[in-house]
């Protein structure tokens, strides 16, 4: 596991072909929650190019368009490192988000 203390609201367990990333204390990514955990999962994402990230979304209850933004972000960092994101535990009002917006065509989510 990566340490907590550079990532506080990130639970991250790493593996030899994957990493695993849950957001945590953030039951609603909104515009507040987004600027808190924004720099740490772009900072962690940096440190981990062509890597396949699955960021776990089980915790989040609901999510406003900051937390659709963040989440486009870090698709295009990833796919500019060659890296891979997944979203994966998404509930099924912040998975009907991604499918009203469209956003399903952009983002793998299982």
């Amino acid at each position: 596991m990566i340490a907590s203390s550079l990532y506080p609201h990130l639970e991250v367990h790493q593996t030899d072909d994957a990493v695993d990333v849950t957001l945590i204390g953030c039951s609603m990514l909104d515009e507040k929650c987004v600027e808190t955990v924004r720099e740490e999962l772009l900072a962690l994402t940096d440190t981990l190019p062509g890597r396949h990230v699955y960021l776990n979304l089980a915790q989040v209850e609901y999510m406003a368009s900051a937390g659709l933004g963040l989440l486009l972000t870090l698709k295009r960092r990833m796919d500019s490192t060659g890296g891979n994101l997944t979203l994966c535990g998404a509930r099924p009002m912040v998975y009907e988000l991604f499918v009203v917006t469209r956003l399903t065509r952009h983002f793998h989510i299982v």
